[in-house]
């Protein structure tokens, strides 16, 4: 919900904000509605689990770099073997 900025966000067990929620989409104009949806498919497009998986290989990649950073600089500063882990 918080990437489809685009879409009417709605609580299926809020009768009151679902019947609101369906209100506003019936009075937007065909023009909005196009709109929206357009940036709906695309954001939806653009984020696959393809785009998923690089980022959660990404962050893994960064986080053994960062974890390999900090054993060398305990060792190179003294940290013992207690700050390695």
């Amino acid at each position: 919900a918080a990437e489809l900025t685009e879409a009417l966000i709605v609580n299926p067990y809020d009768l009151e904000a679902a019947s609101t929620a369906l209100a506003t989409a019936l009075r937007m104009s065909p023009a909005e509605q196009a709109s929206r949806m357009r940036a709906l498919r695309r954001r939806v497009a653009e984020s696959n689990v393809y785009r998923w998986a690089g980022r959660m290989i990404r962050d893994a990649a960064e986080l053994r770099g960062s974890e390999r950073l900090a054993v060398r600089l305990a060792r190179t500063f003294g940290g013992g073997s207690d700050a390695a882990r």
